[in-house]
């Protein structure tokens, strides 16, 4: 171990050496290390909740349009005409009097719809 290495010995410690214990310290007083220079809980490793998720699979029964052509990506146009063939379960939130609404998607018709296409089944009508 080199010289300077051992005289921030006592600063990672974290312990005050007395002046005829330490031989590096030639007659001064280690200090206790500051609190500016701990290690913060961000500079340690992130406990498990704190990590984000990596998958971005949708939780919920019902999932907006975007998401679910993201989720199977595919193409809006594609997703529709599905929709429009009543090959997935679909609903409009849009309220009386609006011109604008919210078209959700059901996962689980969407996720057997893919199903039913990637193992070669029959395609049925959404229920």
């Amino acid at each position: 171990m080199r010289k300077d290495e051992v005289s921030q010995l006592p600063h990672l410690l974290n312990v005050a050496l007395p002046i005829e214990d330490n031989p590096l310290t030639q007659g001064t007083l280690v200090a206790e290390m500051s609190t500016a220079t701990k290690p913060t809980k961000s500079a340690l490793a992130p406990v498990a909740s704190e990590i984000p998720p990596t998958s971005k699979a949708p939780v919920s029964d019902w999932i907006r349009v975007a998401e679910a052509c993201s989720f199977a990506k595919i193409s809006k146009p594609l997703l529709y005409s599905w929709m429009e063939r009543g090959l997935i379960r679909n609903v409009s939130m849009r309220e009386r009097g609006r011109v604008k609404g919210l078209r959700l998607v059901s996962l689980a018709s969407l996720q057997a719809f893919l199903e039913s296409r990637a193992t070669g089944g029959e395609v049925r009508q959404a229920q």
